[in-house]
């Protein structure tokens, strides 16, 4: 590590009367070895840089501070995070289990680090102790090789009570519930362009918390209100990245916000650091670093990835700089207000067996990609049973690309298992009713890549199965949000969900909220709950709810009880699934009460409550057919209607569905699946499996599904929103 005598950040004031901010404006240092500079309120310092040695291409992308100053850095081929301390000391490493590049780090007010890779968000103790994972709804499935994208794509920001992560390979940001880990959003950035820094702004100023998105490819800043955030959001404000100077259009990367509102943002192309103040419209008041030139001396810059800020105390690191200087390879340290650099430390990421750590074309080196990368995964692996029933194999599955070695990995219930590498596992008395995983990193003479298995799950599994049907809560009006319960489920290991939202049998979503769009209004719209486990799959759907806009002779106010006088199954559906169902009356303002029956005699009638919800639970009379519509009538009780009569009528459905066609085809260089199928209602969900078997791959039905391979696409069967399920049809 070079020495800590004082050195100086190159810096500029960009606007008069700004200096109020930060700490005394300094003098830009020289951009050569040594420079001379004179600092106001210190005496004159004389600082000798040394050029950096080479370093290989293990070179950090992402960064975290705790509040001891101890800053964590994450790299492009995962397995592990290094340590350095607040003076800048390299500590022992910290073994991660994801392989996949480390796209985002953060720690939060109680010193956990929070990591994001390909598959999942993970918070750890300091030394590495995995204390919660929670599964990414959509993890990124690009090449981990692809050009930049794990060093310009994809990020993470840890708020009071949301989890926010920036797709490293498609344009969105994910919102995950911090407390339960389940997803509450995916919102599509504009113009379907990556995010890649992201800052969460608490509560400020009289601002609620907001997001910040750096946008790399539009040289932007995209800022959010985060408590309102859902699917269909936008930015409330675009910021433009300016070039500084004679520089190239900026590509922003890194973001930090501290508690008055002021926001840092790296500049990989330009090898700096700006400083803005959100507070005066989003002013540009310092630039940080000696753009547009890269350079290895220390407050130099060279294409940095992510950077990190301590908070503002008043102690020795209030408001400092964590940068991951990438292409240096190293981690500087910095004063944001006044320009100091404190160190500059190197670090070498850990090297996997069979790679060159000088090779140029690792996928965190800046250097083009080579035509041909590594390993590709053809197959997943897959685990067997092997002899006596008391161990597990790992089938490494199949691989494309040219493979020299395999390295396994065995999880229980997410948690590498210490000392385990081969390709078997003996199972132990700890493990059941655990589910276990199987990590295999194929090696050749370019790269490695890693491939997981599905669980294993030690015990008697059990198919899932619905207790209580999944719910739609939120008001149904244009542009409100909804969302969707799972419901309750049985079965063994518990079932991961995934979901399918309708319009009037189309799908129009598979997230876990849906904003009502002007589409919907006067249209029945359901979400299907599709669980999954070892043992198989199972669906169910919730009632249909009917989006209205609110009439102009309509109190706004008035809630689910506004309108005329009527009665509607289940929202007003044209199917149901199942006998339960609900009512929705609304009845004259002077009724008293009502009574309903399924018979026009009102034989056996039951006095229903006036509910606050204007909701009642029914039970219809099924009919033998369903093609033969089943009736509930209602009358009132009391006032001027007493005795007037309204009715709806719905139509079952307990017929399987149908596949007419079922192929797969390999066209413009990916394996398709193309299924048809037709339902009285409609078809909610297609599963796949290589056998006739409960394992396999389920999902929302559409005509045509990327596959890996036809293997895995070999038999195939359907099954529509009330749960019925055609036959396996084998594909050709």
């Amino acid at each position: 590590m070079r020495s800590t005598v004082g050195r100086i950040v190159g810096l500029t004031l960009l606007a008069a009367g700004l200096t109020s901010l930060g700490a005394p404006a300094h003098a830009q240092a020289t951009p050569a070895m040594t420079a001379t500079v004179a600092i106001r309120g210190t005496t004159t310092v004389t600082t000798t840089g040394t050029a950096a040695a080479p370093l290989g291409s293990a070179r950090p992308i992402s960064i975290a501070v705790d509040s001891r100053g101890t800053s964590y850095v994450g790299y492009a081929r995962g397995g592990s995070l290094a340590r350095v301390t607040d003076a800048g000391k390299r500590r022992s490493t910290v073994a991660i289990d994801q392989d996949g590049p480390v796209i985002g780090l953060e720690a939060d007010s109680r010193d956990r680090v929070w990591v994001v890779d390909n598959d999942s968000i993970t918070r750890l103790r300091g030394d590495g102790t995995v204390l919660r994972r929670i599964d990414r709804v959509a993890p990124d499935t690009c090449a981990d090789d692809a050009r930049s994208s794990s060093r310009v794509f994809g990020g993470l920001a840890v708020g009071p009570s949301a989890l926010y992560v920036a797709s490293r390979c498609a344009g969105v940001v994910e919102v995950y519930d911090k407390s339960t880990g389940k997803a509450v959003a995916r919102v599509r950035l504009p113009g379907g362009q990556r995010g890649n820094g992201l800052a969460y702004g608490r509560t400020t100023g009289g601002k609620t918390g907001r997001l910040f998105v750096a946008v790399p490819g539009a040289a932007a800043v995209l800022t959010y209100a985060a408590g309102s955030l859902r699917d269909g959001s936008s930015p409330a404000k675009r910021t433009a990245i300016t070039r500084p100077g004679k520089g190239k259009k900026p590509t922003p990367t890194g973001l930090t916000v501290d508690g008055a509102g002021n926001l840092t943002v790296s500049d990989a192309r330009n090898h700096a650091i700006y400083l803005y103040s959100t507070g005066r419209r989003y002013q540009r008041y310092r630039v940080l670093g000696h753009p547009a030139r890269a350079g290895s001396s220390d407050g130099y810059l060279d294409a940095p990835a992510d950077l990190a800020q301590h908070a503002r105390d008043g102690g020795g690191l209030s408001g400092n700089l964590f940068i991951a200087d990438t292409r240096n390879g190293r981690v500087q340290r910095w004063d944001s207000g006044g320009g100091y650099t404190f160190w500059a430390t190197e670090l070498r990421a850990p090297t996997p067996t069979g790679t060159d750590p000088d090779d140029p074309t690792d996928p965190d080196d800046p250097a083009p990609p080579p035509t041909t990368g590594g390993p590709r995964s053809a197959t997943p692996p897959r685990i067997t049973e092997g002899a006596g029933a008391t161990t597990l194999v790992c089938n490494p599955g199949t691989w494309t690309g040219g493979t020299a070695s395999y390295a396994y990995r065995w999880l229980r219930d997410g948690v590498v298992r210490p000392g385990v590498s081969g390709s078997s596992y003996a199972l132990a008395p700890a493990d059941d009713g655990a589910e276990i995983t199987c990590r295999v990193t194929a090696t050749n003479a370019t790269g490695s890549t890693t491939a997981t298995s599905d669980p294993w799950y030690v015990g008697t599994p059990s198919a899932p199965s619905t207790t209580s049907p999944p719910m739609i809560t939120g008001t149904p009006q244009r542009d409100n949000t909804l969302l969707c319960s799972t419901g309750s489920w049985s079965g063994a290991p518990s079932p991961r969900f995934s979901y399918v939202w309708l319009r009037d049998s189309v799908q129009v979503a598979d997230t876990p909220s849906y904003r009502v769009r002007s589409a919907d209004l006067g249209a029945s719209l359901t979400c299907t709950v599709i669980a999954t486990n070892q043992a198989g799959s199972a669906s169910a759907t919730s009632e249909a709810v009917v989006p209205e806009e609110i009439g102009s002779g309509e109190d706004p106010t008035s809630g689910p009880c506004s309108g005329p006088p009527r009665v509607q199954i289940a929202g007003g559906a044209a199917r149901t699934g199942s006998a339960a169902v609900t009512l929705r009356v609304v009845a004259p303002a002077d009724a008293t009460g009502i009574e309903a029956s399924n018979t026009a005699s009102f034989a056996s009638a039951q006095t229903l409550a006036l509910s606050a919800s204007c909701t009642a639970p029914w039970r219809l009379a099924a009919p033998a057919k369903d093609s033969t519509p089943s009736t509930v009538y209602v009358r009132w009780v009391g006032g001027a209607s007493a005795g007037q009569v309204v009715s709806d009528r719905i139509r079952f459905d307990r017929t399987a569905p149908r596949i007419t066609s079922a192929k797969v085809r390999y066209a413009k260089k990916r394996w398709r699946l193309r299924v048809r199928a037709s339902d009285v209602s409609s078809v909610a969900t297609i599963q796949y499996a290589s056998g006739r078997t409960n394992h396999g791959t389920t999902t929302g039905y559409r005509t045509s599904l990327r596959v890996a391979s036809p293997g895995v696409a070999r038999w195939v069967r359907v099954t529509d929103r009330f749960g019925n399920r055609s036959g396996w049809v084998r594909t050709s």
